[in-house]
């Protein structure tokens, strides 16, 4: 029996950019896999979402809608019927577990240590994190064919992007099921199209690796990266990785910072690299960063004699023209009609050369 992998897209800041969509399927979701089950069973309380009711049931709360506040807005309250009282700062967050944390395998209210919520009939929430996707695969398969709908989410954002779930998809797909997506708020893509910069096109660099010979390949891959590079990097690694960024890419390429984005204190800062190395060194930097930096210009195309030098190297090693040319045309990035043409003509004149001094020492 073939079943459905649904991921749900959750708000990174503010609770009310959770779409009708996303809180229906929570809902009726037979099982939830998410980074952690404290923290998906808050959301769920706040959205009115009652996981003692019979699975499959449709109940959403009493429908009512939420006030517009921000979920860091200490006096928030949630929609669909929230829980009372205040929301603490960073509930729904930005971001993945906090570092050097797993989140816990125990669901709440009476859930097991293996990571299921509580007893039949009630939606059960399993952990599904950086340290425990691929052992968590195998469960969540066997739910999935016996036909059942497992919904999967992240802490914030879109599960998959630079947090859990690039496995699970790919095994659910291996194994026949459904994969389906209700979108949502994507931290990257926002602070992109905030930033000021070409969205054309764009890479998603996600974090970078945070040292060694890892690290500085990923930042070498960057020099002379044309399209708009989109980066997330913890508050405390920010200015190290801007500092980074300016000895690969140089002090004056154009860039944008964005925190807190949907939150009560969201702000983004834009200028050059060089400023915001200055920028990161005076502030106190809190809450995860999407670094937006613009491409590289468009290299100069390389000159006619800088072409010819390498054609006529090449051609007096005893390359042939063909050969010559796409060496050349690969080297210098130029079209290999530009390249051939150039190798033809000097060819022709190293040809008509050695005609000219045969001719010479033939003559008495």
């Amino acid at each position: 029996m073939s079943g459905r992998l649904v991921l749900v897209g959750t708000p990174i800041g503010n609770l009310d950019d959770m779409s009708p969509r996303a809180i229906t399927t929570l809902a009726n979701a037979d099982l939830i896999a998410c980074e952690d089950t404290r923290h998906t069973g808050q959301l769920l309380q706040r959205l009115g979402i009652n996981r003692d009711r019979p699975v499959g049931d449709g109940r959403v709360g009493d429908g009512r809608v939420g006030d517009g506040r921000a979920v860091a807005d200490d006096n928030a309250v949630g929609v669909a019927g929230g829980g009372a009282g205040p929301v603490r700062e960073g509930t729904v967050g930005e971001g993945r577990v906090k570092e050097g944390s797993a989140g816990t395998d125990t669901g709440p209210a009476g859930g097991s240590p293996d990571g299921s919520g509580g007893g039949s009939g009630r939606l059960e929430l399993i952990a599904v994190h950086d340290h425990n996707e691929e052992r968590q695969i195998d469960r969540i398969l066997a739910r999935l064919r016996l036909g059942h709908t497992v919904a999967l989410v992240s802490d914030a954002g879109m599960p998959g992007i630079s947090d859990p779930g690039e496995q699970l998809v790919a095994a659910a797909i291996d194994d026949g099921h459904t994969v389906e997506v209700v979108p949502g708020p994507t931290a990257g893509v926002a602070a992109l199209v905030m930033s000021g910069m070409a969205t054309g096109r764009f890479c998603f660099e996600g974090f970078l690796p945070r040292k060694g010979s890892a690290r500085n390949r990923r930042l070498a891959e960057l020099d002379g990266e044309r399209r708009t590079i989109v980066l997330f990097e913890a508050p405390h690694r920010v200015a190290r990785t801007i500092d980074d960024l300016i000895q690969v890419l140089g002090p004056e390429r154009r860039v944008s910072l964005s925190r807190e984005i949907t939150k009560r204190f969201e702000e983004t800062w834009r200028g050059t690299l060089a400023n915001a190395g200055d920028w990161t060194a005076a502030a106190d930097p809190r809450g995860e960063f999407v670094i937006v930096v613009d491409g590289a210009d468009a290299p100069e195309p390389a000159a006619d004699d800088r072409i010819s030098a390498r054609l006529e190297e090449l051609l007096a090693g005893g390359s042939s023209v063909k050969d010559a040319s796409a060496t050349v045309a690969r080297e210098l990035n130029v079209r290999k009609k530009r390249v051939y043409n150039l190798a033809l003509k000097i060819s022709n004149d190293q040809a008509s050369d050695d005609d000219d001094q045969a001719e010479d020492e033939a003559c008495p």
